[in-house]
């Protein structure tokens, strides 16, 4: 896992990832998928990490694509 500077800490830190059930309102519809959430190991604040972002960014894509049958 490589290390991500925690905004809180200001130190380059190892994160915990957490899944939970996320939902989005795209024009007015209701989408769920796993949305992963990052905790800096340090202070436990939640952090912003770009590849589990742009995990989220793909999974909600997925979840819109199949309920659009896309």
């Amino acid at each position: 896992m490589k290390k991500v500077l925690c905004e809180f800490c200001l130190d380059l830190v190892d994160y915990t990832v957490k899944e939970e059930k996320g939902s989005i309102n795209i024009r007015n519809k209701e989408y769920y998928y796993t949305k992963k959430i990052t905790f800096c190991n340090e202070c436990h604040n939640e952090i912003n990490v770009n590849d589990v972002l742009d995990e989220n960014i793909d999974n909600i894509n997925k979840s819109y694509r199949k309920e659009e049958n896309i």
